[in-house]
């Protein structure tokens, strides 16, 4: 290939052999053709890259991870080897209708403010079967365009609504927001739209443009198994870190307009930091903690906790309250059982000495 190509369709592969073959062929019978294909094996253990191989396009560029690093990790190598204009994500099991990239190549060029475009999905098994009508996903991926402060207000009080594999980003927008965080295996993709959304908006097209399966026996990463449940608190506490970053006065009361509710005297100052801590408060166990720690660092400055009484009516003592409102580390559920264990061991123990005391009786 003598030129850059316009587009660099991303895929990260990891065991995927059944599906790999169709993931690749639905991006070759694009009807879109300027694009290279660079996809990073990561350390696969099945006969995904002997599939792979079999391709015999000029176009299709095979990295290969020694140890396997994580989708995050892999996402980064491959985008540092890319050379298009456009990235476009899509993951190994996933699909790509006909004219994806035509249509979204279009609309990046007709819509130089735009940082990056989404569509629709439809939602698929293992076997390719639709599965719209059994799936929440279909609904959760059929989202309406907001301004980008609303989107950023949407990010804050809920969990990521956009199909990765239904993604082109202008590569001068990602290299200008940075890498994939390498520390998240649930939401890189939701930790990477917040800090995109702090520069540039997005858009939705309206239409289906990409297949997103689900595999059987929870085999997705997205999989509610107990190990996801925990890593997606540890991830989501973290991300929400990404809001107090927002320094512009204007922008914040954009994104939050939930902070006039708060206000209780008629000074127009906020203060930012206290306004989300506040709000999250009212939200999931994982906010909770978050807004509690972040309210015990701000409040550890005298003159910071003094405007924050003046302003929100908010002290020392109701900080103090919070904290022990919410049993957010499961610490009663724990000394119940650890009760309850101990009333149980008395029990037993009172049990067995009575049995003997019988037993021994009986020689008498």
């Amino acid at each position: 290939m003598d030129h850059n190509p316009l587009v660099s369709v991303i895929i990260p592969s990891f065991n995927h052999e059944k599906y790999t073959f169709q993931t690749i062929q639905s991006v070759l019978d694009q009807s879109f053709s300027d694009f290279e294909i660079i996809i990073t094996d990561d350390c696969s253990t099945d006969n995904t890259v002997s599939i792979i191989k079999q391709f015999n396009d000029s176009r299709i560029k095979l990295l290969r991870n020694k140890n396997n690093l994580g989708i995050s990790t892999t996402l980064n190598y491959s985008i540092s080897h890319s050379r298009g204009k456009y990235l476009s994500i899509l993951g190994s099991d996933d699909v790509f209708e006909k004219t994806k990239l035509m249509k979204q190549v279009k609309y990046m060029e007709d819509n130089k403010d735009i940082g990056a475009v989404f569509s629709w999905a439809n939602i698929i098994d293992q076997d390719g079967k639709n599965i719209n009508n059994k799936n929440e996903f279909f609904r959760h991926f059929q989202r309406n365009n907001k301004t980008r402060e609303q989107w950023l207000n949407y990010f804050f009080y809920n969990d990521n609504c956009l199909c990765a594999s239904s993604t082109m980003i202008r590569k001068k927008c990602h290299d200008e927001v940075g890498e994939y965080d390498e520390r998240y295996l649930q939401l890189q993709d939701y930790d990477f739209w917040i800090r995109l959304l702090m520069r540039y908006n997005i858009h939705i097209l309206p239409e289906i443009l990409t297949r997103y399966r689900i595999l059987n026996n929870k085999a997705n990463v997205s999989s509610e198994r107990p190990e996801t449940i925990n890593r997606l608190a540890w991830e989501k506490l973290n991300i929400l870190e990404s809001y107090l970053d927002i320094k512009n006065t204007e922008e914040f009361k954009n994104v939050f307009p939930e902070h006039k509710k708060l206000n209780q005297s008629n000074n127009e100052e906020i203060v930012p930091k206290f306004v989300i801590s506040y709000l999250s408060l009212n939200i999931s166990p994982t906010h909770k903690i978050f807004a509690i720690n972040t309210l015990y660092k701000l409040l550890k400055n005298k003159k910071t906790a003094k405007k924050i009484s003046e302003k929100y009516n908010f002290s020392y003592k109701d900080l103090i309250k919070v904290a022990g409102k919410y049993d957010l580390f499961n610490n009663q559920t724990t000394h119940d059982l650890l009760v309850a264990n101990e009333k149980y061991r008395k029990q037993s123990l009172y049990l067995r000495i009575s049995d003997k005391l019988k037993n021994i009786g009986k020689l008498f």
